[in-house]
C-alpha cells in the first residue's frame, strides 16, 4: 500500500505565473514517454522476428529474453504511470486554483481528453 504524501507546490505554481511552463514540461514528458514506448515496441518486434527465424534451442533462448524484457518493461511502466499520475493530479490542481480558463489552455487537457475518448469518438464514428 502506498502512503499518501502532500503534493509538492512551488512558489508561483498556483497563481498562474508558472502554469504555462508546467504545461509544456508535462507535455514534453508525455511525448518522451510515448516515444520511449514506441522504441521499445520496435526493439521487441525485431526480437520476435529473430525468434521466428530461429530454430531449436536458440528459439527458446530468444523467447525467454523477450518474456524477460516484457516483464521488465511492464514493471517500469507501472512505476512511471504511478509517478505521472501524482504529477498530473498536482498539475490539474494548479489549474483549478488558477481559474476556470487556465485548464482550457493546457495542452495536457487535450491529451487527457483524447485518452478518455473511445476509438469510435476519436474516429468520428460515435454519434452520441
Amino acid at each position: 500500500m502506498t502512503a499518501l504524501t502532500p503534493l509538492h507546490v512551488e512558489a508561483g505554481e498556483h497563481d498562474g505565473t508558472k502554469m504555462p511552463d508546467r504545461c509544456m514540461e508535462m507535455k514534453a514528458e508525455h511525448a518522451k514517454m510515448n516515444a520511449d514506448a514506441k522504441a521499445q515496441d520496435v526493439a521487441l518486434a525485431a526480437e520476435v522476428a529473430r525468434m521466428n527465424n530461429a530454430k531449436g534451442a536458440e528459439k527458446s533462448t530468444i523467447m525467454a529474453g523477450i518474456v524477460t524484457t516484457l516483464v521488465a518493461q511492464r514493471t517500469e511502466m507501472h512505476v512511471k504511470a504511478e509517478a505521472m499520475q501524482g504529477k498530473m493530479m498536482s498539475h490539474m490542481s494548479g489549474h483549478m486554483q488558477t481559474g476556470k480558463d487556465s485548464m482550457g489552455q493546457c495542452p495536457m487537457t487535450k491529451i487527457t481528453a483524447d485518452v478518455n475518448e473511445s476509438p469510435n469518438q476519436r474516429n468520428g464514428l460515435d454519434k452520441n
